[in-house]
């Protein structure tokens, strides 16, 4: 559980989105379609009348957690491949 689930209206003060003090906050998550920052918009004013703000927040993805393999680093950083972008009698280009 986040901490804006954990205490929505103390994360919503810290962001300077005061609440009346006996307004509800409902977090939705599960929510259909593309992001709408006009819908939202509703919501909350629609909140202020009803007193009950439902603030959508999408869930974030799944990110893959693992540890880099040793192949994974090599073709990260290029392996130990020179390569020169300058053709001074300095540099070894072929």
């Amino acid at each position: 559980m986040t901490k804006l689930e954990q205490n929505p209206r103390v994360m919503l003060a810290e962001q300077g989105l005061e609440l009346p003090a006996n307004a509800t906050v409902r977090i939705v998550r599960a929510i259909g379609g593309d992001p709408d920052l006009e819908a939202q918009v509703a919501l909350w004013a629609a909140g202020k009348a009803s007193g009950v703000y439902e603030l959508r927040v999408p869930s974030s993805p799944q990110i893959e957690d693992r540890e880099l393999s040793e192949a994974d680093l090599e073709a990260v950083a290029g392996g130990d491949n020179t390569y020169c972008c300058c053709c001074c009698p300095c540099c070894t280009c072929t």
